[in-house]
């Protein structure tokens, strides 16, 4: 999930080139925690098992899923997974 940017610089007279890399999820107004849920959400993972896999109450990741999807003005799950895996 992240954008590769080449820039040009210029240095004492010789134009350098520097890449570097975005993680273009890191730009979404979400939580660490909330962003995680979200990549297992992508990963097709029902909220009992993420529950499990994080070690969270089911209706804890029920709530920040729905969290999720209204802070991305997002209806549902499919939605959430194409936001964060759109290959």
């Amino acid at each position: 999930m992240s954008d590769r940017r080449v820039h040009s610089l210029h240095h004492r007279g010789q134009e350098l080139m520097v890449v570097s890399v975005v993680d273009r999820l890191a730009t979404l107004p979400l939580t660490p925690s909330e962003l995680e849920v979200a990549r297992l959400v992508a990963r097709g993972l029902s909220n009992d098992e993420i529950s499990r896999q994080r070690g969270r109450a089911v209706r804890t990741i029920a709530n920040q899923v729905a969290s999720i999807l209204q802070k991305l003005s997002l209806t549902s799950r499919a939605q959430l997974a194409r936001v964060v895996r759109p290959d």
